[in-house]
């Protein structure tokens, strides 16, 4: 909502409040930002996920929608919906010392070769937020499952037989 419209805006900050949203900004780039990943959202029911992904750390509509919608779409072969997305995102932050935010961070660099690989969604951010308690995290955790993720989909010769021997194999 942008200047001219407080009243919508202050309809906004009330619903968003029982959610922990502490504030709906009224400024022309935190909308236009929300604008577009609103889009690739479904309805109010992930409206309500965006606004307690973004109450969970205070963070701002803008940049809960984009992390959400970004994961809506890169994952969307897998059937993932706002509340999956929304769980996993809170449960890798509680479980880890990543926040919602560097967890977005990572799924930029890392969730289209995992998506393209078959890895599920959950599997993913559950190994971001393991890497985050290693002390890898943001955009340097996303890298990092990205470049295992290839190496493993295309392994080297040692490395193949290495995985045989332990009966690893990422192929159908």
């Amino acid at each position: 909502v942008v200047d001219g419209e407080e009243s919508q805006r202050r309809e906004l900050a009330d619903d968003a409040a029982p959610l922990g949203v502490v504030e709906v900004g009224a400024d022309a780039e935190g909308a236009q930002a929300v604008v577009p990943a609103f889009d690739h959202l479904v309805g109010a029911l992930a409206a309500q996920h965006v606004l307690q992904v973004a109450g969970a750390e205070g963070m701002n509509m803008a940049d809960a929608a984009e992390i959400m919608a970004n994961a809506l779409m890169v994952f969307s072969d897998q059937g993932v919906t706002a509340a999956q997305v929304s769980d996993q995102l809170a449960a890798g932050a509680l479980a880890s010392s990543a926040s919602v935010e560097d967890l977005g961070f990572s799924l930029k660099y890392a969730s289209g070769s995992a998506s393209t690989l078959g890895v599920p969604m959950e599997d993913l951010i559950t190994s971001i937020a393991l890497l985050s308690n290693a002390g890898l995290k943001g955009s340097t955790a996303g890298t990092s499952m990205n470049n295992v993720l290839l190496a493993m989909a295309s392994p080297t010769k040692a490395a193949a037989a290495e995985m045989d021997k332990l009966g690893l194999s990422y192929k159908d």
